[in-house]
């Protein structure tokens, strides 16, 4: 366990002995909040990200369906993941390595890490110009 660490929990115990819930909450959450905060600095983003179809802007995960809708719908879907597949292949394996292990297979950066053999940081680095390359991909398509 890293000095960080141990700080943390000794911080936690005494804050549970005192009672005081909130603080300990804060405290738990503290590695979330920090891996969040450099995922802001990294300029990370998701497939939520907005994008702009035939003048209305959607979220790029909305277009994802969740059930079987009508045929144009469904007909719809396809050429997006149509899309999405032309756009994946044009990417260096690595980036497709980690688009798919980090949304497909909701591994974290560390287990990425450990399989790609690179610092966490590079996959995040990594992570966000794949995420840029399909963006700038899929809107020349729509």
């Amino acid at each position: 366990m890293s000095k960080v660490n141990e700080k943390r929990n000794k911080k936690i115990q005494e804050a549970a002995s005192e009672q005081n819930w909130e603080k300990v909450s804060d405290l738990l959450n503290q590695p979330i909040e920090n891996s969040l905060r450099k995922d802001r600095k990294y300029g990370i983003f998701s497939l939520n990200t907005v994008i702009n179809t035939d003048g209305q802007c959607t979220e790029f995960g909305d277009s994802i369906s969740e059930s079987a809708g009508d045929p144009l719908d469904i007909l719809l879907e396809k050429e997006k993941g149509g899309q999405l597949s032309v756009a994946l292949s044009i990417l260096p394996n690595h980036m497709k390595q980690i688009i798919i292990g980090y949304y497909f297979e909701n591994k974290s950066f560390a287990q990425l890490s450990r399989d790609l053999m690179i610092s966490d940081k590079t996959i995040k680095k990594h992570l966000y110009s794949a995420l840029q390359q399909l963006s700038e991909s899929m809107m020349k398509n729509f």
